[in-house]
């Protein structure tokens, strides 16, 4: 019994670091793409499209992987995926044309769209209820972590001049966790699964029904939470250089400050589903918060930097706290009923529809219109979703429950 206490402590913690981490290679590019621009002298429509590509391959193979996590040896999985991206990642820093690396990053998508859902289901059959609270505090600090980790090693890398060592990193640190895991990890000592078997064979049609009506609207706001997360991740750098002719490495460090505050939006979430239980309802509340530093951003363009930065802040924050819902807290809340597993990847492939069109289509609206109308945008879309996820949250309360 000790020993299974243990080991779930150690899954959970690798599980933590080998999603966090898999950052290094998955936002290498995103972090640096100011410097991309100028180093190949390409318009931002163009760096763009190579972000593109990867939310693309990453929202397919999400979709794809999360039906097939069950059948995945999750020994194998990882070591692979990160393997791979590690290669991937490497012909970047060794030099290569900039039109053949959105195809790279095409393919690093895919590559890498398989590790969250095998995190989720490792999680569900692993944990159990006793460690999962433990679980989801932790992953819900994942996605803050591995881009705070990645943007500040980039913006050092860029301060040293020499910003393509930030692929060399990446894929050293994944090569590492790859090994790690493949040595620690043993599929016998699952405990949940006989146990959320039992409850799936239950499930009724009607519930089923309701299921179905909550992951139509989940994914939904799920598209338009990553418009503005990713959106936001990927340009505000471009937007404080532009601005406030900030250097490279400051706009890039500046920027850290952003997932930073969103570790404080995950947890917000699990803290808040305690009193709010429907799924869709506290997205509508976390949206209304973002609604409000979205449209002072854009009605005082004229704000000093600080101020600027922290209400980027609050809005990224929320978009994480969302995050968090759509792709953690709802599918492992609910591994009795469904598969934690497929219900994370199909969800969390509909937040990378999001990144998809966020990457390119802000960047070529910003060339287009300027940053003003990006900003313009992404308030109407916060403002959407509070209308979609209020009348979303009527229709599918009982699947909650």
């Amino acid at each position: 019994m000790a020993k299974k206490r243990v080991y779930q402590n150690v899954i959970i913690i690798m599980c933590w670091l080998i999603y966090s981490l898999a950052y290094l290679g998955r936002y290498s590019y995103n972090a640096n793409i100011t410097l991309i621009i100028d180093n190949y002298g390409v318009t931002k429509a163009q760096a763009g499209l190579v972000a593109t590509f990867f939310f693309f391959a990453y929202g397919v193979g999400q979709v794809v992987n999360g039906i097939l996590s069950s059948r995945y040896n999750k020994k194998w999985l990882f070591p692979i995926a990160l393997t791979l991206s590690s290669a991937i990642n490497l012909t970047i820093y060794f030099g290569v044309p900039f039109f053949a690396i959105k195809y790279l990053w095409l393919l690093n998508g895919f590559v890498q769209s398989c590790l969250w859902s095998g995190v989720i289901s490792v999680i569900s059959k692993t944990v159990d209820d006793r460690h999962m609270n433990r679980a989801m505090l932790l992953l819900s600090t994942t996605t803050c972590v591995g881009t705070v980790v990645t943007y500040s090693s980039s913006s050092l890398f860029a301060f040293l001049n020499h910003f393509r060592f930030a692929f060399f990193f990446g894929a050293a640190v994944m090569t590492l966790l790859g090994i790690v895991w493949f040595t620690i990890y043993s599929k016998d000592l699952e405990v949940y699964k006989k146990e959320k078997e039992r409850e799936n064979a239950g499930e009724s049609s009607k519930a089923l029904g309701g299921f179905l009506i909550l992951m139509l609207f989940l994914g939904f706001v799920s598209i338009i939470h990553n418009i503005v997360k990713d959106g936001l991740t990927t340009w505000v750098p471009e937007i404080l250089k532009d601005r406030y002719s900030l250097p490279d490495s400051l706009s890039i460090l500046l920027t850290v400050v952003l997932p930073v505050l969103g570790i404080f939006g995950a947890i917000i979430s699990i803290k808040l589903n305690k009193y709010i239980k429907n799924f869709l309802l506290l997205i509508s509340l976390l949206f209304a918060f973002s609604c409000v530093g979205i449209g002072i951003i854009a009605g005082l363009p004229q704000m000093s930097v600080i101020i600027t930065v922290l209400l980027f802040g609050i809005v990224v924050c929320m978009m994480h706290g969302i995050n968090n819902i759509v792709t953690s807290l709802a599918p492992l809340k609910m591994r009795g009923r469904v598969d934690s597993g497929k219900m994370a990847g199909i969800l969390n492939g509909c937040c990378y529809v999001g990144s998809t069109i966020s990457s390119y289509a802000l960047g070529s609206i910003a060339d287009a219109g300027g940053w003003q109308t990006v900003l313009n945008l992404l308030f109407v879309l916060s403002a959407l979703s509070i209308v979609v996820g209020i009348c979303g949250s009527k229709f599918g309360k009982n699947a909650e429950n």
